[in-house]
């Protein structure tokens, strides 16, 4: 995997619906470009703006792309379990602090007897991180709150973790059908999540 740029993903959403729709029509297509075509032609994302549209198409396209071919179409067939699953994986393809939480630190968790996570170990892993990469992770405060915020978010939708109170979460595997775990075992170290 290529290494991304540190950014601030302050502004990201999980987009499940917009990136499924997406995998159905590049089913149909096979051309992000006439991908793109349907979704503006259309109207499919109801913004009002042309520049709105284009920014969030941008974000969840990127995202999609990254699937390659044989994610979207496993996503386009997907149960909840396994779309969910994917559009995480999307999301931490996409994101280079994210991906690095996850599978530099959360990962070592699995180990622990019961793998609980705190919100705080993220900032600690922030710190951490900061230390080795100064200038590329000089986010703000509200930066990193925010993007902590949405970490979690997107950590509990992709059921990653599972949330016991207001402030800790129980890591788990994600339990997928045979062909997403095939295609997580076949993308590393996205096999190291599954069950």
């Amino acid at each position: 995997m290529v290494k991304l740029k540190y950014a601030a993903q302050t502004a990201e959403q999980w987009y499940g619906e917009e990136i499924r729709l997406y995998a159905q029509i590049y089913q149909q297509v096979k051309s992000h470009e006439e991908v793109k075509e349907q979704f503006f032609q259309q109207n499919l994302l109801n913004e009002v703006r042309q520049s709105s549209a284009e920014r969030r198409f941008n974000r969840f396209a990127r995202r999609a792309n990254l699937l390659g071919d044989e994610g979207l179409r496993l996503l386009n067939t997907a149960t909840i379990e396994d779309a969910d699953a994917l559009i995480l994986m999307s999301y931490l393809k996409a994101y280079r602090f994210s991906f690095e939480f996850v599978f530099e630190y959360l990962i070592n968790k699995y180990n622990d007897s019961e793998p609980i996570v705190y919100a705080a170990e993220i900032d600690q892993f922030y710190e951490r991180k900061h230390s080795h990469f100064p200038n590329e992770l000089n986010w703000s405060y509200e930066s990193r709150k925010r993007m902590k915020s949405q970490l979690i978010k997107m950590l509990l939708n992709g059921q990653l973790i599972g949330k016991n109170s207001s402030d800790n979460y129980k890591l788990q595997k994600l339990l997928l059908s045979e062909d997403v775990q095939d295609f997580f075992l076949n993308n590393r170290p996205f096999d190291t999540i599954v069950l």
